[in-house]
């Protein structure tokens, strides 16, 4: 160690307290430029947080413009079937996202009983490989109503292989259905009057064929042919 340095003028206890003077100033300036560096790099961390969280942000807004302009219900469905709706659900059955993803109501739970063994067993396949399938089923809505829905979904699996479950989106399409009802009804009802003039055809000409042999008048074709000449 250094002996202290004598100043002349200056006892020893002065020369020691300027030492310690010396020795703090440069620890101060030390510490100083130490916070200055610390300070300037969390500064820039913080910018570049403060970037990142606005691009996210804005990304997130631009995702989630886009998914509430689709006409359908956005979800993911887990390897339990349990679903975390998306966007849009109320559009599609009434329930709020929240009220599905509760496991008391679930969207399995709103498939119709008649159709769900079908849903189902369909949906079996999409497990055992990557694949996009669409079903078209019924589902009770919140209001009480029968709705029917085109559900699009394709499966995804985890790095080793296993089922993770599927992202689908799901459209209302019983204003559709009802058409369709519609003009299969019409259909029946056009092909039902086809069959009754053509059986109306068949008895009338069966009619003038018993009434030309008991009358003994000329042939129908030729009664036809006689007709159209006139």
């Amino acid at each position: 160690m250094n002996e202290p340095m004598v100043i002349p003028g200056h006892s020893l206890l002065d020369i020691i307290f300027l030492e310690v003077k010396m020795i703090f100033s440069s620890k101060m300036l030390t510490w100083s430029l130490s916070f200055t560096i610390a300070g300037a790099i969390i500064g820039l961390l913080y910018g570049n947080v403060k970037q990142t969280m606005a691009a996210l942000k804005i990304s997130k807004k631009k995702y989630s413009d886009i998914f509430y302009n689709i006409p359908g219900m956005v979800y993911r469905g887990k390897h339990d079937w349990s679903t975390q709706i998306i966007v849009n659900s109320e559009m599609i059955c009434g329930y709020l996202p929240n009220e599905i993803e509760d496991k008391k109501i679930g969207w399995p739970n709103l498939i119709h009983p008649y159709d769900k063994q079908n849903v189902f067993k369909e949906a079996v396949k999409i497990t055992e490989k990557a694949l996009s399938i669409t079903q078209e089923y019924r589902i009770l809505a919140k209001d009480g109503s029968t709705q029917w829905v085109s559900d699009h979904k394709t499966s995804f699996f985890k790095p080793d292989g296993s089922f993770a479950g599927v992202d689908g989106i799901v459209y209302n399409i019983t204003e559709r259905k009802h058409l369709e009802e519609k003009l299969k009804s019409y259909s029946e009802h056009l092909e039902d009057l086809v069959k009754e003039r053509t059986a109306e055809i068949k008895n009338t000409y069966h009619s003038l064929e018993k009434s030309e042999k008991s009358t003994g008048s000329l042939p129908i074709m030729q009664q036809m042919l006689f007709i159209q000449s006139i």
